[in-house]
């Protein structure tokens, strides 16, 4: 994400957190969140279509299931 989004870190940082699989096991998932400087400007945060393939690739060679996305 740092190499196609040039607002990080001043509108995002990256943090570690505890994610339940649906098999029940706990692995810990790297996310990106956003920060309250943002807020003011988050009309900036609209996601380039470049960025969006790269990010539905990554998703697809860990093996995630597309069919399940909200978007």
């Amino acid at each position: 994400m740092v190499k196609y989004d040039s607002f990080y870190p001043s509108f995002y940082y990256k943090e570690d957190v505890p994610v339940e699989l649906e098999i029940g096991q706990v692995v810990n998932a790297m996310v990106y969140i956003m920060t309250d400087n943002i807020m003011d400007r988050i009309h900036l945060n609209i996601s380039s279509q470049s960025f969006l393939v790269v990010v539905k690739e990554g998703y697809k060679s860990a093996g995630f299931d597309l069919s399940r996305r909200r978007h």
